[in-house]
């Protein structure tokens, strides 16, 4: 049970690395053009801890009742945290070859 959640955190932090990573690379081609400040992975990674404080928690507590499955949750972790922003950074790619 302990290498399970292990693994998932180790996930997570992916997840939160991925994100941090995309979010600097979508302010460097949209948000720098506007004559303002680029910023680092670290200071994204800063953005979306505080964008996370103000996200609905509504949901948490369900989540927090049900039953640990590993295979359900490493799945949603991996599509939500990790493959979700790569697709995103890859449309802003796209979009930004026609800026």
């Amino acid at each position: 049970m302990f290498k399970y959640k292990f693994i998932l955190f180790v996930l997570i932090w992916i997840g939160v690395f991925t994100s941090s990573f995309s979010l600097s690379f979508l302010w460097e081609w949209f948000v720098t053009p506007l004559d303002i400040k680029s910023i680092s992975i670290f200071q994204s990674m800063g953005f979306l801890l505080i964008f996370g404080l103000f996200r609905d928690k509504s949901n948490l507590k369900d989540k927090m009742e049900k039953e640990f499955n590993f295979e359900e949750d490493s799945k949603y972790i991996f599509s939500y945290s990790i493959l979700f922003p790569l697709y995103l950074l890859f449309i802003g790619w796209v979009a930004h070859l026609f800026i």
